[in-house]
Formats: structure tokens, sequence, C-alpha cells
């Protein structure tokens, strides 16, 4: 099931400092939040969900603070919620293909320093994109390559509300058992409303091959997180938004939320791999 609304994710871990070292494209002055403990866990009492009514969180997470993931962005398609984004440039952002396959720049727009969507904060700005660049091989049949570069009108201005994700130091395997923080305004249950604040949860990056293994239709290029019994996810509105890991104090953009088997059911779900893309993410930005 596709993550996008018809009308993500974040990772914390301690990798090696070496990982930065082919940064040329994407800015090195990147991920900063102003909470030194971005993406926090908080207390989880109880068995199921832990503890937690159902249809409460992304799902089974918390309530983001103000600013908290300053890379995050929410594509709007003609002023309503499609998906989220993540914040490479302050020209470029990320977003999942099967967001933007066959839908015209001029229908879009990229929200920075959102919060509360009904209630935004005075920092929110709102940007035109002028440009959608989805991978050439995108497959929607079998979501492989689910990734899609936009291009801005106007250039995005750095502070606490806006900063955007670094561009990760390898793949799933390179962050395999770290924990992540996924992020967005999706629906906090399988088939549910989306959300009117910006919410979060964290659960580990799977290795490739445990990935394979939890179920059908893993190709390359895409990663999983989770832990049985899967009830921390992203859902349907949380599509292209980040799945990142703090390197050294700094959150990388390792994934962008795809697909999966409904919504913290029985399998985890499958992000695309950020880091098979680099090459290709880094041509088109120049």
């Amino acid at each position: 099931m596709l993550r996008a609304v018809v009308f993500s994710l974040v990772l914390i871990g301690t990798l090696a400092e070496d990982k930065y070292a082919y940064q040329t494209r994407w800015d090195s002055d990147c991920g900063y939040s102003q909470f030194a403990d971005a993406g926090r866990e908080l207390p989880d009492p109880g068995p199921v969900c832990p503890g937690r009514t159902p249809g409460e969180y992304i799902v089974c997470g918390w309530e983001a603070r103000v600013h908290e993931f300053p890379y995050q962005g929410l594509l709007y398609y003609f002023g309503s919620l499609r998906c989220g984004a993540v914040l490479i440039t302050p020209d470029y952002v990320l977003t999942a293909a099967h967001c933007t396959s066959n839908i015209g720049a001029s229908s879009l727009q990229i929200g920075i320093g959102e919060h509360q969507r009904n209630s935004p904060p005075s920092e929110r700005q709102i940007y035109q994109v002028a440009q959608v660049i989805n991978h050439p091989n995108y497959s929607p049949s079998t979501i492989q390559h689910d990734i899609a570069v936009l291009r801005l009108t106007t250039s995005v201005v750095y502070g606490d509300h806006a900063n955007p994700a670094c561009q990760p130091g390898g793949g799933g395997n390179e962050y395999a058992g770290q924990t992540c923080h996924v992020s967005g305004w999706g629906s906090t249950r399988s088939g549910g409303s989306v959300t009117q604040e910006l919410r979060y949860t964290n659960k580990p990056v799977m290795s490739y091959a445990a990935c394979q293994a939890s179920q059908s239709g893993i190709l390359s290029g895409m990663l999983c997180a989770g832990e049985p019994p899967y009830y921390r996810d992203a859902c349907q509105g949380d599509s292209g938004g980040p799945l990142a890991v703090k390197v050294n104090g700094k959150l990388e953009v390792v994934g962008l939320v795809s697909w999966g088997y409904g919504c913290a059911g029985s399998t985890p779900g499958v992000y695309n791999e950020v880091y098979s893309y680099v090459d290709w993410v880094n041509s088109v930005i120049g």
C-alpha cells in the first residue's frame, strides 16, 4: 500500500565520521535541530501500541516539538496535504516519486517550518514548486526507484524552523540496528484520517537480508525499518517524508517513506534507500 494521501522518517545512531567525505552538492551545514535530543524516546508503558489508545498517534508515536525536525517538508497538492518531503538545499527537496508521478509542478507547493496545519507557526513558509524530476526508472507496479527531486521557485531561508537534512553516509546495512525517527502528518491507523500536528515514532533500521525475509516485493534501492510486532509505523500521508539518522550530532536522511502492507501490521514499513540514489540526486541538483 502506498503511503501518499490521494486527493515519512528519522534515525538516531552513531556512525563513523568519514561518511561526509563526498558531500559536495548537498549543504554541509546540515542536520541541525534546536533540540539536542531531537527524536527523544518518550515514556511508552503497556503491551499494545504499547499501552496507548488505537488511533492516537503517527502510528504509535508522539507529537513533535515545534521545529524539532527542521528538514521536514509538507507537500501540498492544490492546497491540500498530499505527502511529506525533505529539505536538502535551499532550492531542492526530496519526496517519493509516487507522490508526484504525472503531476505538474504548478499544482504543487512545499511547506517549510510547518507544525500545526490548522494553526501554522509564524515562521512557516510556503514555496511554489518550479520543477518535478521523478527518477527515470520509477515503476508504479513495483514501487522501485520511488524518489523525486523538486526544485523550488525561491530559495528557503534557513533558521531554527528550516535546516536541511544531511546526505546519508551509507545504505540500510550501514545503519542496521540504529534507532530511527519517522515523522509526518499521516494517518494514525490504516485507512484513518491525517493529523493536524507533526508526529514521529522511533524504530530500528533492518539489514537488507532481514528486510527481504520479512515480506515479498523487496527490491534493490529499498530498506525496511521496524521490529516485531511492528506497532510503530508510518501511514498514508507520510509518503516521501524522512527516515533520518543522527551521526555525530547531525541528522542524515537515510530513507523516504514509500510503502507497506497496511500500517503497523504484520510486516515492517518499506522506505526508499536514499544512499542508492545519491549520484542521481547530485546529477539533478548540480
